[in-house]
């Protein structure tokens, strides 16, 4: 039924449920706001007193609604030509709405427009989701390669991006098949067939894939492969976006070929200078890596080399070096025992000069008490002989008495004869008077005679006492000289008996340094001997990697590590076989033959071949 011929009743219902559901607004063909509902009022944030009889021009943006082509859409709706379309306009706040909107001019009975009727929704929301997809879409197409297939697999669209990449024009490959980017082999195999299958069957597929561009040019991709479903859910495209992952792929395949190089000890290899971009830094530090650690390599094969000579001539020299302990280590035991014979003689001597210097302070001490008796016997024979001159006086007195009375008796006698008879009896007196005066004469000459001769002997024995006296005072000066002589001797004895206790001591300390020393050398021959089997393992493991100019080791110990590296066992050792050999003769012969004297000095040999030695730890021998 035609509009027209719808009752009035009807026409009505029909506008009043429209405008309870759109937003609809009166123009005249001008532009000039007659009406709008509350819809179209609150959609867009005024009253309807706030844009009747306003401009349409108020809801739009001032370049647009100042632009020929707002001009010409309101010449084409009072020419009697209706638009539909989304719309952008303004509200009151300043804010944007989007608009699905239909502008219907209305006629007269004469076919003239009179009014403008507009009916719309707010398709804001539904406009901003599809703007931001679409911005999504146009970055990601913008980013990334695009390509558009068929089921089939025939190429329908191309992105410049994925053309740039492969190197082809839209027109080259619009037509074509997929496979024309892959190996003919890949292409007719029953894993591409199954590839397809799976996008038809709506499985989206991801990953890495290697393609083929225009002239056989490799090209690496990052890719996902996305069925598109339509309003039924029917697959009815496959949309590829895919990242030209080239450079990367190709800059990792060659690393990986250069660290699989260097695992196998290939030093000699190189990155390619086709690693271009942002890779060249890292082709470039690689290969410098490289040429650094095949220069590190063939040092340290070379420090080997020489360590493992140097090692070998230390081994010999302290395996000789130790046999020379060893026998000075017996010398010194032997001077040691003679030092100590020599020692107990002088100890003996020092305890015989003691007793002799004891002996002689004796003979001293007697000698001056000797001294003294005989002082005091010269002493008593001066008085002896003082004596024997005071008996001399005294006989010499009664001499002159004797004389004098002899010579009185004489007188007397001569008076006696001269009185006769009277003086007779006298006479007898006086001359036995004389008789005793003679008699007592010749006592006194004879007691005289018998002092002279006392005294003469007196003087002899006074005299020679004086010698004994002298000889007694020369014996004690040479009492005294031997003395401290003998005391001289006893205290060089002692020293000489302190120097050789201490000599012997000090060849006591050579022996235990001699002891330690052997054990040194001991240690120092079995570290010299673990120097060069580490020199010859660090050989071995370095002859695992090759150089430029060839293999920078041994070859069989390359090969050897190899197969210990895969479970077939450890590397044969291959040197200083000889240098163990004379350590390992050697230690156990000076264990035996240097055994310390005495029980404090005992020799520990350290398990470690390498042992740091210092004050401390001289307490371990």
């Amino acid at each position: 039924m035609d509009i027209k011929t719808k009752p009035h009743a009807e026409l009505v219902s029909t506008l009043e449920a429209i405008d309870r559901v759109q937003a609809v607004i009166w123009f005249t063909p001008d532009g000039t706001i007659i009406e709008a509902n509350d819809n179209f009022c609150d959609a867009l944030g005024y009253s309807a007193e706030e844009i009747i009889g306003k401009h349409h021009r108020m809801f739009c943006e001032s370049g647009f609604a100042q632009s020929p082509k707002y001009k010409a859409m309101w010449d084409r709706l009072a020419a009697g030509e209706a638009l539909n379309d989304t719309f952008k306009r303004v509200k009151k706040d300043g804010s944007s709405i989007f608009i699905q909107a239909s502008y219907n001019p209305i006629r007269d009975e004469n076919g003239k427009v009179v009014k403008v009727v507009k009916f719309a929704i707010d398709v804001t929301e539904v406009t901003e989701r599809e703007k931001l997809f679409l911005s999504k879409l146009d970055a990601i197409t913008r980013a990334l390669a695009v390509i558009e297939f068929e089921l089939d697999g025939t190429i329908r669209w191309a992105n410049e991006n994925f053309l740039a990449a492969m190197g082809y024009t839209l027109d080259e490959v619009k037509g074509q098949h997929h496979s024309i980017f892959l190996e003919p082999g890949y292409a007719s195999s029953s894993e591409y067939r199954a590839f397809w299958d799976s996008l038809r069957q709506g499985e989206n597929q991801v990953g890495e894939y290697q393609r083929f561009g225009k002239g056989g040019k490799e090209v690496w991709i990052q890719a996902g492969y996305n069925p598109i479903v339509d309003s039924d859910g029917n697959v009815y495209r496959v949309l590829k976006y895919a990242a030209d992952i080239t450079d990367s792929k190709l800059a990792s395949i060659h690393v990986s070929e250069g660290l699989k190089a260097l695992a196998s000890g290939d030093l000699s290899h190189r990155l390619p200078d086709k690693m271009t971009g942002e890779f060249k830094l890292l082709r470039d530090n690689f290969n410098v890596a490289m040429h650094q650690l095949e220069k590190l390599v063939s040092g340290i094969v070379s420090a080997a080399t020489s360590i493992s000579e140097e090692a070998t001539a230390i081994a010999g020299t302290a395996s000789d070096l130790s046999k020379r302990c060893e026998q000075q280590a017996a010398t010194v035991e032997q001077t040691s025992a003679a030092m100590e014979e020599m020692s107990a003689t002088v100890q003996s001597n020092a305890a015989n000069s003691r007793e002799s210097t004891a002996a002689a302070k004796e003979a001293s001490a007697h000698a001056e008490k000797g001294g003294s008796i005989v002082a005091n016997a010269v002493e008593a024979m001066k008085k002896i002989e003082g004596g024997s001159a005071e008996m001399q006086k005294i006989v010499s007195a009664i001499d002159a008495i004797a004389f004098q009375t002899n010579l009185l008796a004489l007188n007397a006698g001569v008076e006696a004869a001269r009185a006769g008879d009277a003086g007779r009896g006298f006479a007898v007196v006086a001359s036995e008077v004389r008789s005793l005066a003679q008699r007592a004469s010749e006592s006194a000459r004879d007691i005289n005679e018998l002092i002279d001769t006392s005294a003469k002997e007196v003087a002899d024995g006074a005299n020679l006492v004086k010698q004994t006296g002298d000889a007694l005072g020369d014996i004690m000066a040479s009492v005294s000289t031997v003395t401290e002589r003998i005391e001289g001797i006893y205290t060089a004895s002692q020293e000489q008996a302190s120097g050789v206790n201490e000599i012997n001591q000090a060849i006591s300390d050579i022996d235990s340094t001699t002891q330690k020393t052997a054990a040194i050398s001991e240690e120092s021959a079995a570290a010299a001997s673990s120097l060069a089997q580490r020199a010859a393992d660090l050989q071995d493991l370095i002859g695992f990697f090759k150089s430029t100019n060839g293999t920078t080791g041994n070859p069989q110990a390359q090969t050897d590590r190899q197969e210990g590296m895969l479970g077939a066992g450890p590397a044969p050792v291959t040197r200083n076989e000889e240098a163990q050999r004379l350590t390992r003769s050697a230690i156990p012969e000076r264990r035996h033959q240097i055994e310390p004297r005495t029980a404090p000095r005992k020799i520990a040999v350290n398990e470690s071949p390498i042992a740091t030695h210092d004050e401390e730890n001289w307490e371990e021998f």
